[in-house]
């Protein structure tokens, strides 16, 4: 099996908002995750979400 480091990161930003209550601190996760692979070449930038 090979293991894949962003999607990793995108489960502990899941186990941390719906496990462990912590939405803020996911948020962050998501959102560094977003900037590194490239942000607006994507569906949308999830930070203008978040300011709306």
């Amino acid at each position: 099996m090979t293991f894949d480091g962003t999607l990793t990161r995108i489960n502990d930003g899941v186990q941390l908002h719906h496990q462990h209550g912590r939405r803020e601190v996911a948020r962050d996760l998501f959102e560094q995750v977003w900037h590194e692979i490239g942000e607006e070449r994507g569906d949308g930038n999830p930070a203008a979400a978040r300011r709306s």
